[in-house]
């Protein structure tokens, strides 16, 4: 069980780099720029050591890593809330907010645009970045990426289960659905759903089998 020591070890550095780095920036910097480095520095190093020591990783290993990860996730939105403690912002003008953002995806399909970022998003919704931050990580408990992607995996899954695009290859799809690379879409499918988009299809089918 070596690697998962050495998991653990890592995940607490990360902490704690990342409580070093939050002294010095703007808690946007740190969502936009610091977290998705250390995500993927942590993606990497989780599928390096897979192969480094032979492990295949089940479901219940993955669900295990979710829950070591959690207190770095648990720091991020504790950060965020002392920040915005003295924002200003009162309730209701963040519920508004956030209806404002929901109508957006839900009606206009905002993340269908695979060069979504916080800037543009602002552009369309004419709310600064650092309140559409806020409101994204208290109003709905995500930061932008997962915000955004959570949307792109549920239209995936949608396409996945539609015999229309049988003939279309998966990772064409993704990019339907406003990923812009394979990697990507793949770590944000795992991370929503615990499953790849290939198992995912298979299971929904099977049970869709079986239920007829």
């Amino acid at each position: 069980m070596g690697y998962i020591t050495e998991f653990i070890t890592v995940m607490i550095v990360q902490v704690l780099l990342l409580s070093f780095i939050s002294l010095f920036t703007s808690m946007w910097y740190l969502e936009m720029v610091w977290v998705p480095i250390f995500g993927n520095l942590m993606y990497f190093y989780v599928v390096y050591k897979s192969y480094n020591y032979g492990v295949i990783f089940s479901e219940t290993d993955y669900q295990n890593f979710k829950k070591m990860y959690a207190p770095l996730n648990q720091y991020i939105a504790n950060q965020a809330n002392q920040r915005y403690a003295t924002s200003g912002l009162s309730s209701e003008k963040l519920e508004e907010y956030a209806n404002s953002l929901t109508e957006g995806f839900e009606t206009h399909k905002w993340y269908l645009n695979p060069e979504l970022n916080l800037p543009l998003l602002s552009q369309k919704t004419t709310i600064p970045t650092h309140v559409l931050s806020q409101v994204i990580n208290q109003q709905f408990e995500k930061n932008f990426f997962d915000f955004v992607n959570a949307y792109r995996v549920e239209a995936l899954k949608i396409h996945l289960l539609d015999t229309q695009y049988n003939h279309i290859k998966i990772e064409e799809l993704a990019f339907m659905c406003g990923f812009n690379s394979k990697a990507a879409f793949q770590r944000a499918f795992k991370k929503h759903t615990g499953t790849t988009p290939t198992l995912y299809r298979k299971l929904m089918e099977s049970e869709m089998h079986n239920f007829t």
